[in-house]
């Protein structure tokens, strides 16, 4: 018995600890002996302390890239002013990296945000609309919907969604080659499957797991196109809110194919 009073609360607060460090912040309860309790309730201030820190963090990125977006609009202005045509083509161009870099820092703090669906979404008539009016911009994008994925719907906030759609789409059409193909499906587990693909060169496949970390640059190239490293990392953390899963692959005939899996 004084054994046992002893290593219970030892493993439920083992058991807080492993679930903080997979990302899960759980707190303690205080029992046992004193220096159990005393342990336990450190690990519930370290817990409030890295919840403060990251709301900071998250308030003053926010802060800092929404701030940037004013500047930005009156560049612009003082841009359509320009005579030389030669000169303003090269600064519209750094202007809208710059508006790109500022959406997808924004983009990806929202998606830090647990967003609770108040309903759930038919997902084929939401990508129906959302692939239309990427069309109406002339992008390159193909639907497929597979028969009974056509009925199914997602628990899933229709913002998180769009973010999710946005930067697959626009991590295809940027460093891959179109078209862009978008396939919905539904496998045997019942959860629905999203899957994007284009025709570039694709990602190694020891460079996938590091492709889906906030501002992973695989190419230094892509540093100055405009790319700051989140567009997958914003899909994989909307998914995972979710409890859905994000997997590269290669697809067939060449490209990269995204596949994202949602619980229905």
């Amino acid at each position: 018995l004084f054994v046992r009073g002893i290593v219970g609360p030892l493993a439920r607060l083992g058991e807080a600890v492993a679930a903080t460090g997979d990302g899960l912040a759980r707190t303690a309860t205080p029992e046992g002996p004193r220096e159990v309790r005393r342990l336990a309730e450190r690990h519930n201030t370290m817990l409030g302390q890295l919840a403060n820190a990251a709301a900071e963090r998250r308030e003053m990125l926010a802060g800092l890239t929404h701030d940037l977006r004013a500047p930005l609009t009156r560049l612009r202005l003082r841009l359509a002013l320009l005579e030389s045509d030669a000169d303003r083509v090269g600064l519209v161009r750094d202007v809208d990296d710059m508006e790109r870099i500022v959406g997808q820092c924004l983009a990806f703090l929202r998606s830090e945000e647990v967003a609770v669906a108040s309903a759930s979404i038919p997902i084929a008539a939401f990508l129906r609309d959302a692939i239309a009016r990427q069309r109406e911009l002339g992008r390159p994008i193909e639907l497929t919907v597979g028969g009974v994925a056509a009925d199914c719907q997602v628990a899933i906030s229709a913002g998180n969604l769009q973010r999710l759609l946005d930067n697959l789409i626009d991590n295809a059409l940027q460093h891959g080659v179109p078209p862009v193909e978008v396939y919905l499906s539904t496998p045997a587990d019942g959860a629905v499957t999203l899957r994007v693909r284009d025709h570039g060169p694709g990602i190694a496949r020891a460079d996938r797991g590091r492709a889906l970390e906030p501002f992973a640059q695989l190419d230094p190239a892509r540093a100055t196109d405009g790319s700051c490293g989140l567009g997958l990392a914003i899909v994989r953390r909307i998914a995972a809110g979710c409890g859905g899963d994000v997997v590269l692959a290669d697809a067939a005939g060449g490209g990269l194919e995204v596949t994202v899996s949602l619980p229905t």
